[in-house]
């Protein structure tokens, strides 16, 4: 039976309550008291979200973590959205953007920051991504010479900013990233566009 039968057909989802438990355990340790209540919260989760995930084509473990970690992260832990406030944060003086803590984060956070590339890429028109890129590199590397919208004056750089950050902010809302997740989707969704400048 696959993932997907499991998580759609009546009577079969305790399986995958656990395996989806199993791989996100980790991040709730300090919120709940047991493996059996964590399965609980990610039952009520599975359940609510049911009827959508089945809508869907494919089904993957991966998708279902991603799905229940984050509805776990708003229940447990955020009183306010951190992509709300991610790129203000970020772009205070004195900020420690590039100053990315060097611990490995967990095989979700990646698949969640990698999700977030794809669909931001998928989304954003190719002045869109510059303009993005641009704000990137303004923050990460503030001393240096910007290699993007080097076409456009100081004025129209910050105008096309202010226009696609809340388009940003939307995109990025259901990853609801942690500070450490923002970091690493900035450095990895530059680094690409960088290589592609520098390569032309």
């Amino acid at each position: 039976m696959s993932l997907k039968e499991k998580l759609c057909k009546d009577g079969e989802i305790a399986e995958v309550v656990k395996d989806v438990s199993r791989l996100i355990a980790k991040n709730f340790w300090s919120v709940v008291e047991s493996f059996e209540e964590l399965e609980s919260e990610v039952a009520v989760v599975l359940l609510e979200k049911k009827p959508n995930l089945c809508k869907k084509g494919e089904i993957n473990l991966s998708l279902l973590s991603m799905v229940v970690r984050n509805a776990l992260i708003d229940k447990f832990f955020r009183s306010k959205k951190l992509n709300e406030l991610a790129f203000s944060e970020f772009e205070e003086e004195g900020s420690s953007f590039d100053a990315v803590d060097k611990k490995e984060l967990p095989p979700l956070s990646l698949i969640n920051v990698n999700e977030a590339i794809r669909k931001v890429k998928e989304t954003l028109s190719e002045s869109e991504i510059e303009t993005l890129c641009y704000y990137l590199y303004s923050v990460l590397y503030r001393k240096e010479e910007n290699p993007f919208l080097k076409e456009k004056s100081k004025d129209a750089k910050y105008k096309a900013w202010s226009r696609l950050k809340p388009k940003i902010s939307e995109i990025l809302s259901p990853f609801d990233f942690s500070e450490e997740e923002m970091k690493l989707f900035a450095r990895n969704f530059l680094s690409e566009f960088l290589r592609k400048t520098r390569s032309n």
